[in-house]
């Protein structure tokens, strides 16, 4: 039998803490909230960190994710955001960069956080490749995974190659 512990965190239901992903530089866990975190950071979602060692959860986010400023980035690309909504539902830490990728089933979005909390880009994901991007990690070698639930399709696991160099 697995023994398992529970902690007390100051995050309840209404963040829907949906992603979790472990960044090994820092050797702690990211906890991402899909919804808004509260009065003070209305408009935006949150990541906080686990620390593994102290088993404390930050009592503030590490970082923030606008949702005006995604949008001020599409609208800038020419891309339509009428009645745009981010719900993140998934981080992954980029092994090579420390880039944090958040992927977004609701508004279709891949937003890629640097390591000072800005937005580095902000990819509009097609629907038809990406009919409900809930998942994503990377492998060792840099390769992206980004799965999908089906909704009228049956759900898949696509892969996207790094082509990037690792020095």
């Amino acid at each position: 039998m697995t023994k398992t512990k529970k902690y007390k965190t100051a995050l309840d239901e209404g963040n829907d803490t949906e992603g979790l992903c472990y960044e090994a530089k820092k050797e702690r866990l990211l906890v991402l909230c899909k919804e808004d975190p509260g009065k003070k950071l209305k408009g935006q979602r949150a990541i906080y960190a686990w620390d593994l060692k102290k088993k404390k959860l930050s009592k503030k986010p590490v970082h923030t994710i606008d949702e005006n400023a995604i949008e001020t980035l599409l609208d800038k690309q020419g891309i339509k955001t009428k009645n745009f909504h981010f719900k993140p539902s998934g981080l992954a830490v980029h092994p090579f960069t420390g880039d944090i990728y958040v992927i977004s089933s609701v508004g279709k979005v891949l937003v890629v956080l640097n390591r000072k909390n800005g937005i580095k880009s902000v990819t509009r994901l097609n629907e038809n490749v990406f009919e409900q991007p809930e998942g994503i990690c990377f492998m060792k070698n840099g390769d992206l995974l980004i799965s999908n639930e089906g909704k009228k399709k049956k759900g898949n696991i696509l892969l996207f190659q790094f082509k990037g160099s690792i020095e």
